[in-house]
């Protein structure tokens, strides 16, 4: 191993997600707490500089005492006297040339910086609104943090690498900070991401990328393929999966380290896994070398998960009531709920700051036959015991062979247990119209919204404060299932009200994956482009469908039309203007193809128009079709 003049020390950490759970009494300083800790590791093995791959904030406005505490931990373990013991040699003001000051903290003759911290943002802290900034911006400008791999364009991405030298070590680091995984698939796809290396002693230089993207498989572009990467990089660091995986992996290419979250943030069982962050050391002595020495973090909240089923029990009387059978699953449940509590003692640090309530999480499932209880009593069973009360249990139904020609309706049962009362406020809506549509029988689906849509409008309305999102969502999603439709039905005149029901049943069917994601990503950057005035990662041009859609003029009743925007004429202009023939497209709705009107050779309208000296008036319409909204 090289001396410590030549020797790298970096604390490799992410997904710290402060302000998590915020609003919560109980567990509202988690995050902070272990972000201290995180702090004073960096601190006791005197590391050169603190590496986070992106997610320091749970949320793009985090609330402001989580702004100052977060400040006021920076601040006093990261500023001093110690000094810095490696150089920067690349061009600072293209590496930081989005902050408001292009160079990093440390040399800044205005601050004492002993820990310098550099951080991409994640998709909880990603920036956004006209101005693209967030909150990891807000840092950046006080100093406290050294913010990289923010993209100002999409449209051909090129990563230009933090060139630091310590001794006779040289470390390239690239930071690509998080990009919808869709399209920095389809990026990558289409060689449109390029990473520039060093030109002198190109060789030498240990190449480290930090990134934030999902690495295990949603969909086929739903993620980023570690084989999309360039062969020259030595050690990926990537941030978003919430698994400690901190120990690098080699791939047959290169090694991945994947640090995890150090907060539980979703009670699933990869953040039951026990949380650490490393020390990573890169040195040369011949050639490049890398180690990392993982650290145990002692001051997470204890977590434990389990799957049980109601079906293994067992001395249930064949006739009892639903009341016996409801109280005999409590008691089942409670009896499990007992042993997990007693096991979370085995994650017990002796920290004295560790929250000692552990973090619960059962995962029952149940069929046609059982009774579900109340969730308000069995919360007050254990109210003084765990951490999440309200959330201990959660019911998932065995699932059956979907029949379509079963009523469609909302599971209010299965919504009841997912979102409570008393916890709606702290939730996010989007992760529980995710958790609604996993767990609800099949024959609970949407039949025409899809559910990656809804997900995504609502994301959007919520985090985003995209006031049209839902309403652009599901104008796409009707336009494009009265299209399929009339594509399947030939005879519109003629179907049966059976035939149509039918068939929209099978339309869900009928989109693929891929084509779902691909419309919704489109709707998306148009509705993040209304609403920001760019696109939603500030790149993309629109697609040709909405960068030449017309303008609703809204009016009473039926008189509401739609028209394509025109520069006004001067009056004084005595030319006049040529008649305009617009082709407006009828919008049918599914009522008006179950009584026969959506025949398709009256499928479109025509009128005219006829505008002289600056005054466009309406001449004269053709065709039978009117304008309609689309009704489910």
């Amino acid at each position: 191993m090289g001396s410590d003049a030549d020797t790298f020390k970096i604390l490799v950490a992410s997904d710290i997600h402060l302000g998590f759970e915020a609003q919560e009494s109980v567990r509202k300083d988690d995050s902070l707490t272990t972000f201290r800790e995180i702090l004073e590791i960096a601190v006791a093995n005197s590391v050169d500089f603190i590496l986070l791959g992106g997610d320091l904030f749970h949320e793009n406005h985090p609330p402001r005492w989580v702004e100052h505490e977060s400040l006021r931990l920076l601040r006093q373990y990261c500023l001093g006297s110690k000094p810095i013991h490696f150089e920067f040699l690349s061009d600072q003001s293209e590496n930081f040339s989005f902050c408001s000051f292009p160079n990093v903290n440390y040399e800044d003759p205005n601050l004492n910086v002993s820990y310098p911290v550099f951080t991409i943002h994640g998709n909880h802290d990603d920036p956004s609104g006209a101005e693209n900034l967030s909150s990891i911006d807000v840092l950046s400008t006080t100093g406290m943090v050294n913010y990289f791999g923010k993209l100002t364009q999409l449209e051909d991405i090129k990563l230009k690498p933090l060139l630091l030298r310590k001794g006779n070590t040289l470390l390239a680091l690239y930071g690509l900070g998080w990009v919808r995984d869709r399209r920095l698939h389809y990026l990558y796809r289409d060689r449109k991401v390029c990473m520039a290396r060093p030109v002198e002693d190109t060789d030498s230089w240990f190449n480290l990328l930090v990134i934030h993207q999902n690495r295990s498989r949603h969909s086929a572009t739903d993620y980023l393929p570690e084989e999309f990467l360039p062969d020259f990089i030595d050690l990926v660091v990537w941030g978003h999966e919430h698994e400690c995986l901190i120990d690098p992996e080699w791939n047959g290419r290169y090694h991945v380290t994947q640090p995890g979250s150090s907060v539980a943030t979703s009670l699933c069982p990869g953040e039951a896994v026990k949380k650490h962050v490393g020390i990573l050391e890169i040195y040369f002595d011949g050639k490049k070398q890398h180690r990392m020495t993982k650290i145990p973090l002692k001051t997470v909240r204890p977590f434990v998960i389990k799957d049980v089923s109601l079906f293994d029990m067992t001395g249930q009387p064949a006739r009892a009531t639903d009341d016996e059978k409801a109280n005999a699953e409590a008691e089942f449940c409670a009896m499990h709920v007992e042993e997990m509590i007693e096991k979370s003692c085995l994650q017990l640090s002796g920290d004295p700051r560790q929250p000692t309530l552990p973090l619960v999480r059962l995962r029952v499932e149940y069929g046609e036959k059982h009774e579900t209880f109340s969730f308000h009593h069995f919360a007050r069973l254990f109210h003084d015991k765990v951490a999440n009360p309200r959330s201990i249990v959660i019911f998932h139904k065995t699932k059956g062979k979907s029949k379509h020609d079963k009523e469609v309706d909302m599971d209010v049962e299965q919504l009841r247990r997912i979102v409570q009362p008393e916890l709606a406020p702290q939730a996010r809506v989007v992760d529980l119209v995710r958790e609604y549509f996993e767990t609800v029988d099949d024959s609970m689906q949407l039949a025409l919204l899809s559910n990656v849509a809804m997900q995504r409008a609502v994301n959007l309305y919520v985090d985003k404060q995209c006031k049209e999102a839902v309403r652009e969502m599901i104008a796409m999603q009707e336009e494009r299932a009265l299209t399929l439709l009339m594509e399947r039905v030939s005879d519109l005149d003629n179907v049966t009200e059976e035939k149509l029901d039918e068939e929209i049943n099978n339309l869900r069917n009928a989109i693929s994956v891929d084509k779902d994601i691909e419309d919704v990503d489109r709707v998306a950057d148009h509705v993040l482009t209304s609403t920001n005035g760019h696109g939603g990662d500030n790149a993309d041009d629109l697609d040709e469908e909405f960068a030449g859609r017309r303008r609703t003029v809204r009016g009473r009743g039926k008189a509401a039309s739609t028209t394509t925007s025109r520069r006004a004429i001067p009056e004084s202009e005595e030319e006049e203007e040529p008649e305009i023939i617009d082709e407006e497209e009828v919008q049918f709705s599914f009522a008006d193809l179950r009584r026969g009107r959506g025949s398709p050779n009256r499928a479109r309208a025509t009128t005219s128009r006829r505008a002289t000296r600056g005054t466009a008036r309406r001449a004269s319409s053709t065709g039978r079709g009117r304008k309609r909204g689309v009704n489910l």
